[in-house]
C-alpha cells in the first residue's frame, strides 16, 4: 500500500512543478506580446506624428511663447474664449504677411525671369563690362563655360517650372498652417492637461518632470523669439535698406537675409556685404557705404541687443551647440529641426546631468 501511495505522491509534485513552468511560460509569453504590442503602438504613434510634424512642432511652439498673453486673457474669460482669441491672431499674423510677402516673391521671380528672356541681361553685363573690365571679364568666362542650354529663355523656363512647384508647396503650406492652428486651439484650451500629461510620460519625480518641462519650454521660447523674431526683425530693417538704396530684387535679399540671420555662425553679414559690394561696383560707392554702414552698426548688432532684452538667462546653451543643433535638426527633421532640434540636445543635456546626480547620489550613499 505504500508504494502505490508513493508513486501517487511523485505524480502529484511533478504535475505541479509542470503546471509552475506552465503558468511561468504563459506569464512570459504574455509579457512578451505586451511589449512587442507596445512597440509597434510606438512606432505607429511615432509614425503619425511624422506625418504632422511641423503642424504638431508649430502649435506646441505658438502655445509656449503666448504664455504671457493667455495668463492675461484667462483673468478675463474662459479657456474656450482664450484659445479662439490666441488662435484668431496667431492665424491672422501668420496668413496675411505670408500672403503678402510670398505673392511679392513670386511675381520678383517671375520679373527676373522675363529680365533673363528678354536679353537685358545681356546688356547689363555688357556695360557692367565695359564699367569694369577686369571683373566683368572673370564672369564673362565663368557664362562662356555654361552650356549651350543655359540660355535667358531656357533659364526663364525653369525659373517657371520652380514658380510651379512653388504654388503647389504654397498650397500644401496653406494645409499646413490650418492644421497648425486647429492643434494650437486645443494646445491652448487644455494647456494644464497637456502639461500633465507631458510631466506623466517623463520617467522622473514629479517636482524633477516639471522642472524638465519648464526648462524646455524656456528653450523653445529661446529659440523662436531669439532666432526666428529678431531674424524677422533683421530681414525687415535689411529689406528696407535695399528697397530705398534702389537694389534689385529686393524682398528677395531681405528674405535670404533672415534665413542666414536664423543660423548664429553664419548671420546678415553674410548677404548685405555682397550686395554693398554690388551697389558700389554697379551704382554708386556712397550707397555702398550707406549699406555697410547700416549693415556693420545696426542689423548685425541687432540680435546682441535684443537677443539679451527679449530672452535674457532663459537659456544657457552655448552658441555652438545651438548651432549643431538648429543645423543637425534642419537636416533631420527639416523646417520644425529648427525648435526641435535645440530641445532635443536641451534635453539630453538636463537628463545627463540627472544621471550624473544620481550617480553622485548613490557614491554618497555608499
Amino acid at each position: 500500500m505504500v508504494e502505490p501511495q508513493a508513486r501517487i505522491a511523485v505524480c502529484r509534485r511533478t504535475i505541479g512543478v509542470m503546471t509552475e513552468m506552465t503558468q511561468d511560460e504563459e506569464t512570459r509569453w504574455r509579457l512578451g506580446t505586451l511589449y512587442l504590442v507596445t512597440a509597434i503602438g510606438i512606432g505607429v504613434c511615432a509614425y503619425f506624428i511624422h506625418l504632422l510634424l511641423f503642424p504638431l512642432v508649430g502649435a506646441a511652439t505658438l502655445a509656449t511663447v503666448t504664455l504671457t498673453p493667455q495668463k492675461w486673457l484667462l483673468r478675463r474669460c474662459g479657456p474656450s474664449v482664450c484659445a479662439l482669441i490666441v488662435t484668431l491672431t496667431m492665424g491672422a499674423a501668420i496668413l496675411l504677411p505670408g500672403y503678402v510677402v510670398t505673392r511679392a516673391l513670386v511675381d520678383e521671380v517671375v520679373s527676373e525671369a522675363r529680365f533673363a528672356a528678354s536679353g537685358e541681361g545681356s546688356v547689363a553685363l555688357q556695360k557692367f563690362t565695359a564699367k569694369h573690365p577686369k571683373i566683368g571679364g572673370v564672369v564673362q568666362q565663368g557664362l562662356d563655360q555654361l552650356d549651350p542650354d543655359q540660355s535667358g529663355r531656357q533659364v526663364a523656363g525653369k525659373v517657371a517650372g520652380w514658380v510651379g512647384r512653388g504654388l503647389q508647396n504654397a498650397a500644401s503650406g496653406v494645409t499646413q498652417v490650418a492644421l497648425l492652428l486647429f492643434f494650437l486651439f486645443f494646445f491652448v484650451r487644455d494647456r494644464e492637461a497637456a502639461k500633465g500629461a507631458l510631466t506623466a510620460l517623463i520617467p522622473l519625480p514629479d517636482r524633477k518632470s516639471e522642472r524638465l518641462v519648464s526648462k524646455l519650454s524656456d528653450v523653445v521660447y529661446a529659440v523662436f523669439v531669439g532666432r526666428l523674431l529678431v531674424a524677422f526683425v533683421q530681414g525687415t530693417l535689411a529689406g528696407l535698406a535695399y528697397w530705398m538704396l534702389g537694389v534689385p530684387a529686393a524682398l528677395l535679399w531681405a528674405a535670404l537675409t533672415a534665413i542666414c540671420c536664423i543660423v548664429p555662425a553664419l548671420g546678415a553679414f553674410f548677404v548685405w556685404v555682397p550686395v554693398a559690394l554690388y551697389l558700389g561696383l554697379d551704382v554708386s560707392w556712397t550707397k555702398a557705404l550707406i549699406l555697410a554702414l547700416w549693415g556693420g552698426v545696426v542689423i548685425s548688432n541687432l540680435d546682441n541687443v535684443l537677443y539679451p532684452v527679449l530672452v535674457g538667462q532663459r537659456t544657457d546653451m552655448h552658441t555652438v551647440v545651438i548651432f549643431v543643433s538648429i543645423l543637425g535638426g534642419l537636416e533631420l527633421f527639416g523646417i520644425s529641426g529648427v525648435v526641435l532640434g535645440p530641445v532635443i540636445v536641451a534635453a539630453t543635456i538636463l537628463l545627463l546631468k540627472e544621471w550624473r546626480a544620481q550617480g553622485e547620489e548613490v557614491h554618497v550613499a555608499g
